[in-house]
């Protein structure tokens, strides 16, 4: 009887070896704890965050003008002021600026491209000869026939900074600020030198440019008391280690130097659209 006890024992003993090392091997099933000091499961959505430039706001082209002409235009987002951004010479703003630079702006306010005459989708000019009086009355009849509303933040890259300036200054009520992106102030006498009699509008977008500059630099200063922020490119087309004549636009005008070239826009998109941020801080 002995022996027999002592046998089942041994026999007791492997049953329970082996059924341990099988549970072992199950997969896991502990179920976190709950209450006071328990460690919350993670909860990922199962709905995509929409990218807000998934879909333009406003898209399409829209007549302005006596003869009717046809301007593009494209907005992302919702939320004032709405962010309007000039492109340099005979450049469209549709593809001149990145999602990069877009997309941050666009996520709390309406932000606009649209292509100037000549550029883009938008159509050729007809005129053989155009001013910026030209320009600025074509952006305020196509924001108005988009149903854009003002106030704007203009924001002007080079060439169209010029523009940005020209239309803050005969619409100043509708702007809530203005941001110059490697923006020169041209003189007129030398660039009519560089450019003279019919080479002055000879671009795709016939804008005379010297006259641009004579009006510019005929502007009565200060022309608004809106914010204004003169972005400088340490390697771009001015003298970082001269202080920009654009200040004079506004008491409330400021300059910074950033790292890079004319292009900024492009280089560092995300760092331009921080220093644009820091406008909308401001309003």
């Amino acid at each position: 009887m002995r022996d027999l006890a002592l046998t089942l024992a041994v026999l007791g003993s492997l049953v329970t070896g082996c059924l341990s090392a099988a549970q072992s091997q199950l997969p896991s099933t502990r179920t976190s704890p709950s209450g006071a000091g328990a460690t919350p499961s993670a909860k990922v959505s199962a709905v995509p965050t929409p990218d807000v430039m998934g879909q333009p706001t406003i898209e399409g082209p829209f007549a302005v003008g006596p003869d009717e002409h046809e301007l593009e235009i494209r907005c992302y987002g919702t939320g004032e002021p709405t962010i309007v951004f000039e492109a340099g010479n005979d450049s469209g703003g549709i593809q001149s600026f990145p999602a990069a630079l877009v997309r941050p702006l666009a996520q709390t306010n309406r932000t606009c491209l649209y292509d100037r005459l000549g550029t883009g989708s938008s159509d050729l000019p007809t005129a053989e000869r155009r001013t910026v009086d030209d320009v600025a009355a074509d952006l305020q009849a196509l924001l108005t026939a988009a149903e854009v509303a003002p106030p704007y933040l203009l924001v002007g890259q080079s060439g169209g900074g010029n523009i940005a300036v020209w239309y803050a200054a005969q619409h100043g009520d509708d702007v809530a600020g203005l941001v110059l992106i490697d923006v020169g102030k041209d003189d007129p006498n030398t660039l009519a030198q560089e450019f003279p009699g019919e080479q002055a509008w000879g671009g795709p977008e016939h804008i005379d440019n010297v006259d641009a500059a004579r009006m510019l630099a005929n502007m009565n200063m200060p022309i608004g008391e809106f914010p204004v922020l003169v972005i400088t490119a340490d390697q771009g087309q001015g003298d970082p280690d001269r202080p920009s004549g654009w200040r004079e636009l506004s008491p409330r005008a400021r300059e910074i130097v950033m790292h890079g070239g004319h292009d900024l826009h492009e280089e560092i998109p995300a760092d331009v659209a921080e220093e644009i941020r820091s406008i909308l801080d401001e309003l």
